[in-house]
C-alpha cells in the first residue's frame, strides 16, 4: 500500500494510504472544462488522470458530463465495491444538492433515503462507507454552481467525511494541468 501527500499551491491533501482512487463526479471529473456558458472543451490533463500520474495509484474515473447525484447513483452505484478504496466525491454542478440532508438521509439504511439530490447524495457515501472504504468530497468551485457549500459542509458533517476546498480559480477542475 503506497502513502502520498500531494501539495497543491495552496495547502496539502493527504491522500492516505490507498492503492486504488475512485474519482465520482460529472463533466468536471470527466475532463470538461468550461470556456464561456455555452462552450467547453476537454482538459489537457482531467484531475483523475493527474492525480495517477502524481501518486502512482490506480485511479477510475466514474464521471458522466451533465449527471446529477441521482443520475450517478443510478448509473454507477454498483461500482462502489471493495475494500480500502478512497472516493473522491465532486458531484453538484447539475442539479440542486440542498441543505436537507437532516430530513433527507435518515438512519443508515441508505435505501430508505429520500429520492432527492440530496437524498442521492447521501446514498453514495453511504454505500462508500458501508464497503469500509473512505471518501472526501471535493468543494464545487465558486461560480460553477447554484449549491451552497454550506449544503455540502452539512452533508460531509452529517456523515463524517472530511470536505476540501476546490483551489481551483480558471478552471473548475482541482488538478487541472
Amino acid at each position: 500500500i503506497k502513502s502520498y501527500v500531494f501539495t497543491d499551491i495552496n495547502k496539502p491533501l493527504v491522500l492516505g494510504m490507498f492503492n486504488d482512487i475512485v474519482c465520482c463526479g460529472d463533466s468536471l471529473t470527466y475532463g470538461l472544462v468550461y470556456t464561456s456558458s455555452t462552450t467547453s472543451r476537454k482538459a489537457n490533463s482531467p484531475y483523475p488522470d493527474t492525480l495517477a500520474k502524481l501518486t502512482g495509484c490506480n485511479v477510475t474515473t466514474l464521471a458522466t458530463a451533465g449527471f446529477k447525484a441521482s443520475d450517478w447513483w443510478n448509473t454507477y452505484n454498483e461500482n462502489i465495491t471493495g475494500k480500502n478504496k478512497l472516493y473522491l466525491i465532486y458531484l453538484g454542478t447539475n442539479g440542486a444538492i440542498t441543505d436537507t440532508v437532516d430530513t433527507d438521509c435518515v438512519g443508515d439504511d441508505y435505501t430508505q433515503y429520500a429520492e432527492t439530490e440530496t437524498g442521492y447524495y447521501g446514498r453514495i457515501i453511504q454505500k462508500i462507507k458501508d464497503t469500509d472504504s473512505f471518501c472526501i468530497i471535493i468543494k464545487v468551485a465558486k461560480g460553477t454552481s447554484s449549491v451552497s457549500n454550506p449544503a455540502l459542509i452539512n452533508m460531509a458533517t452529517r456523515f463524517n467525511v472530511p470536505i476540501v476546498d476546490n483551489p481551483a480559480t480558471g478552471s473548475a477542475s482541482p488538478l487541472e494541468n
